[in-house]
C-alpha cells in the first residue's frame, strides 16, 4: 500500500510543477510598474514554491488564490485598457482622415 502514496505524490508533484509553471509565468507577465498599487509578485511567487515544496497538490489552491484575485483582475484590465490605447494611438490618425474623406 505504501506505492499508492508515492503515486500520489509523485503525480502531485508532476501536476504541481505545471501549475507552478503556469501560475510563475503570469505573474513574470505582468509589468514591474503595474505592481506599484498592488504591492509585489514576490509573496505570491513565495506561496507558490511553498504550496509545491508541500507535495505539488496545494499550489493548485495558490494558483486558484491567484487566478481569482482582485488585483490581477484589475491589473488586467489597466493592461486592456493600455493595449487598446496602444492600438488606437499606432493608427497615427489614418483612420479619422479615411472616415473623414468618406
Amino acid at each position: 500500500m505504501w506505492w499508492i502514496a508515492a503515486v500520489v505524490v509523485a503525480s502531485g508533484y508532476v501536476i504541481g510543477a505545471v501549475v507552478l509553471r503556469a501560475v510563475l509565468r503570469d505573474l513574470r507577465r505582468i509589468h514591474p510598474h503595474l505592481w506599484t498599487g498592488f504591492g509585489e509578485p514576490t509573496p505570491w511567487q513565495r506561496r507558490a514554491w511553498i504550496a509545491f515544496a508541500c507535495g505539488g497538490w496545494p499550489v493548485i489552491v495558490v494558483a486558484l488564490a491567484w487566478w481569482g484575485s482582485q488585483a490581477r483582475a484589475q491589473m488586467r484590465s489597466v493592461l486592456r485598457r493600455d493595449l487598446r490605447r496602444r492600438r488606437s494611438d499606432s493608427s497615427f490618425g489614418f483612420e479619422t482622415e479615411f472616415e473623414a474623406e468618406n
